[in-house]
């Protein structure tokens, strides 16, 4: 860290050689190297050298597998300090498309040149140049190391530039990764409604009220962003996803229809989206529109394991397109061999076929993945009733009502129970499970 001052504070000094030579000096032949690099264009860029400073970059790139969002963030600036603004735009869109995380929120008014846009000058000092080094020290410890630590450099961050909009966010989102969700939106709250980071805070701010147990603030807050940011995508997408896992279905539908809407006017329309919209429809019983979504997010997105698996268990659960189904969800399992929920539907399809054997060892697996899942529990106690081992399997639908399942599941499971699985089947007009089992012997 003290070489870190030194650079900065010979830039301060005007002596750019030597500070080019520290930070040059910091990343070499060290896993520091992309840091330093970023250090020293920012340090170049804040002191108005921004040739300098974007070539910096462009070196960054070149030799760099992958590079941070804050250097390409510094780099979209860049271009639109020299004057490149074509550039600026395509480089843009191309790395952020309709995102508002803070880089793009602020990165799009800067391009769109919005008087409230933050600029590079905003570090133009020793103080805030070295604030910034402790944000970067930080941003690079928080997803490795003890929040507290990665908390420690932002604080010192603030403490040198109380005014800098990244260490705010920092501190918000480290504090919630700690349960702090009380002081995290406090946090959030600093971030004034006329900065270019307010509304990337304010998603940030939901976050934290609904992990704090205050989901209807969280949603007054979704509703507000909905109206006040009517043509940004993720908002409505946001708002979609929150009303989804609240069951609210109808209300989702109301704002992924026009999520949807704004990505097709800027032809970026993601498979994310779509694959929720599709979701949302399923459970509105909306079947026509749901295999709609989920096959259009599969021709964005051909290798989407959690597309595949939805579809092709819907599908089978509805008797329709049977072999394309198994086609998808075995494609989904060679892509995800380790997820339990992709590996019960491998299972479960086969058990709609009355492959009961064949089901078997995949069930067990699933159940090894996901030990304490009521739904695979459930279906492993089944596939066992199926096969004639019928203590196993009430052993295993016991276990599954201790896992707290849905009160629809519990009271199926109760009924098995009672009368056994075969006289369910038949109750709800189904063939009992012995008629298959006679054709997969």
């Amino acid at each position: 860290m003290d070489k870190i001052v030194t650079g900065w504070a010979f830039a301060d000094q005007g002596n750019f050689e030597d500070a080019e030579t520290i930070f040059d000096e910091i990343g070499k032949g060290s896993s520091l190297a992309q840091f330093s690099q970023m250090q020293k264009a920012s340090m170049l860029a804040a002191y108005g050298r921004y040739e300098s400073a974007l070539n910096t970059i462009e070196n960054l790139e070149k030799n760099s597998n992958r590079i941070s969002i804050d250097a390409r963030a510094l780099k979209v600036q860049l271009l639109l300090k020299l004057d490149n603004k074509e550039e600026a735009t395509e480089y843009f869109s191309k790395i952020f498309g309709d995102g508002v995380n803070s880089d793009a929120a602020n990165l799009r008014m800067q391009v769109e040149d919005h008087p409230n846009a933050y600029s590079i000058e905003e570090s133009l000092s020793l103080e805030a140049g070295i604030a910034y080094a402790f944000y970067a020290i930080a941003d690079i410890l928080k997803d490795d190391a003890d929040p507290n630590t990665a908390l420690l450099y932002v604080r010192l961050a603030q403490y040198l530039n109380e005014n800098s909009q990244k260490a705010i966010l920092l501190a918000a989102d480290l504090l919630e990764q700690m349960g702090q969700y009380d002081l995290a939106v406090v946090e959030y709250a600093k971030i004034s409604p006329s900065s270019s980071y307010f509304l990337s805070s304010e998603l940030g701010r939901v976050g934290a009220l609904r992990d704090g147990g205050k989901t209807e603030a969280a949603l007054e807050v979704l509703y507000y962003l909905s109206r006040e940011f009517s043509d940004i995508g993720i908002v409505h997408n946001s708002l979609g996803d929150f009303l989804r896992r609240e069951e609210r279905y109808s209300e989702a539908k109301i704002a992924y229809d026009r999520a949807v809407d704004i990505y097709r006017e800027n032809n970026n329309v993601s498979w994310v989206v779509l694959y929720a919209r599709g979701i949302t429809h399923e459970r509105l019983q909306e079947w026509d529109k749901a295999e709609s979504d989920f096959r259009n997010a599969l021709t964005i997105n051909p290798d989407q394991a959690n597309v595949l698996n939805y579809l092709g268990y819907s599908l089978i659960d509805r008797g329709e397109k049977l072999d394309e189904a198994m086609t998808m969800i075995e494609k989904a399992v060679s892509l995800q061999p380790e997820s339990g929920y992709i590996v019960d539907s491998l299972a479960w399809g086969l058990f709609k076929l009355g492959q009961y054997e064949t089901a078997i060892p995949h069930m067990e697996k699933a159940a090894e993945l996901m030990p304490v899942d009521p739904i695979v529990t459930d279906h492993l106690g089944d596939l066992y009733w199926a096969v004639g081992r019928q203590l196993e399997a009430k052993f295993q639908w016991r276990r599954a009502l201790s896992f707290d399942p849905e009160l629809k599941d519990a009271t199926r499971i109760r009924e098995k129970l009672r009368i056994g699985l075969d006289r369910v089947l038949v109750n709800e007009g189904l063939k009992p499970t012995s008629e298959l089992y006679a054709n997969d012997k």
